[in-house]
């Protein structure tokens, strides 16, 4: 894996974490 794809996963895990943190 590049870093690149490391970076794009990380953030689309981001991007779930916090809307399920606006849920809550």
């Amino acid at each position: 894996m590049d870093e690149t794809q490391i970076k794009t996963l990380l953030g689309e895990l981001t991007d779930r974490f916090n809307s399920l943190r606006g849920y809550l």
